[in-house]
């Protein structure tokens, strides 16, 4: 395809998003909405990515604008997702930059998310992905990281959604310092769950399908590693059960009755029992989002949302000024053509000139245009409306 063809497709281009938020749909919905994605082909286009994690599935994306209202349309109709919410231009942007500073999470700032991100810029690296995607994920990442730099002395509740499962068994059961928790999941859920039952005088028992994982994780945090039978053995005995497996825990039998449970996994590991209280990841969510919020939350989601804004506004203005990137060039280029032929013009009618002399107008010339260009070329980085982009292509114009 000629580049004169193509060209008017990337003016019509935005950033956008299609999301699967908890607030509108289930964990399954949010899971199913991820396949369809992946079975449709759509994670295997340079200009999409797709974002997994806990509380949400969401494919970013970068093209015409049409694109991402069929694929919601096709979506929403087919009746598996129908709750997507479709986010598009600056309002995609500042949601991006939102959600890496932890603005967009059921704990106000938690650090989980960037992580997320950071593996998705590397997956992003890793394959042929549109560099204007690759650039809103770097970006974010820095905002994400510029953001909690803020924080002055944080608590652990502003950083993990692992404080806050603890703090709910804590008051829906009876798990308190000195006290058993089996956490069934050796990921980094499942690690976070550990580490934080460790720093709160918790004894831990660790459970995995690979049981050498569990171990090494045990090993960290003096604990015991298990495999998932035995992990549904002995979960009856424990003060209470913390889930962060990447499916169903097959291996607990029906019927068995459970100490408080929180289950992280999305989707859940297990059905609730009805013998004791049962929190999943959604609800997890909800029940953060109903506790007041600390002042220390407060004074990062006024200092992080300001960062997010001006940010964000700064990646819309470079995002628009792409177009003009050529007609840069092309105004440098046919300046410094017609300075080097009225250069060598020049030196062929004083062919007596020392080298040191013409080196010394050399200079002066291409100093002289480079002042002369340094308006023009500014005016078409900040053309936002891609008006004068146009202007350089006229001969006459240099």
């Amino acid at each position: 395809m000629s580049r004169a063809i193509a060209e008017p497709a990337r003016r019509d281009s935005t950033i956008w998003v299609l999301a699967a938020h908890a607030g509108t749909c289930t964990a399954e919905e949010r899971i199913n909405f991820a396949r369809t994605m992946a079975a449709r082909g759509e994670t295997d286009r340079p200009d999409r990515l797709l974002l997994v994690t806990c509380h949400r599935a969401e494919l970013y994306g970068f093209g015409p604008v049409s694109e991402p209202r069929e694929l919601a349309s096709s979506v929403a109709g087919s009746g598996k997702t129908p709750r997507l919410r479709l986010l598009e231009g600056r309002t995609a942007i500042n949601h991006t930059l939102r959600l890496a500073a932890g603005l967009e999470s059921a704990v106000i700032g938690e650090d989980q998310i960037l992580h997320q991100i950071r593996e998705l810029r590397q997956s992003a690296r890793s394959g042929h992905i549109d560099p204007v995607l690759t650039r809103l994920l770097e970006v974010a990442i820095s905002v994400g990281r510029r953001a909690r730099a803020t924080r002055s002395a944080p608590s652990r509740s502003d950083v993990s959604l692992a404080v806050r499962s603890l703090d709910w068994l804590s008051l829906h059961g009876s798990l308190r310092s000195g006290g058993r928790l089996l956490v069934v999941g050796s990921g980094r859920m499942g690690r976070l769950l550990a580490l934080e039952a460790r720093a709160r005088n918790i004894e831990v028992t660790i459970a995995s399908r690979h049981v050498e994982r569990a171990v090494e994780l045990a090993q960290a945090v003096s604990g015991r590693g298990v495999g998932l039978e035995e992990a549904a053995r002995i979960a009856p005995s424990q003060d209470a059960v913390a889930l962060a497996l990447s499916g169903l825990w097959v291996e607990l039998p029906a019927g068995v009755p459970l100490p408080p449970v929180v289950d992280l996994s999305a989707p859940p590991s297990i059905a609730p029992r009805g013998n004791g209280p049962h929190l999943d990841i959604d609800g997890l969510g909800r029940w953060n989002e109903a506790a007041y919020a600390t002042p220390e939350q407060l004074a990062y989601e006024v200092t992080a949302t300001a960062l997010t804004e001006q940010t964000a506004a700064l990646f819309e203005r470079w995002l628009k000024g792409r177009p003009s990137v050529d007609a840069v060039r092309a105004l440098r280029d046919s300046a410094e053509r017609n300075r080097a032929a009225e250069f060598e013009r020049l030196m062929r009618r004083l062919p007596d000139l020392e080298p040191r002399e013409r080196d010394l107008i050399g200079d002066f010339s291409k100093q002289l245009v480079a002042g002369l260009l340094h308006g023009p070329t500014s005016r078409l980085r900040d053309d936002a409306n891609r008006g004068a982009a146009t202007a350089p292509n006229r001969p006459s114009d240099i």
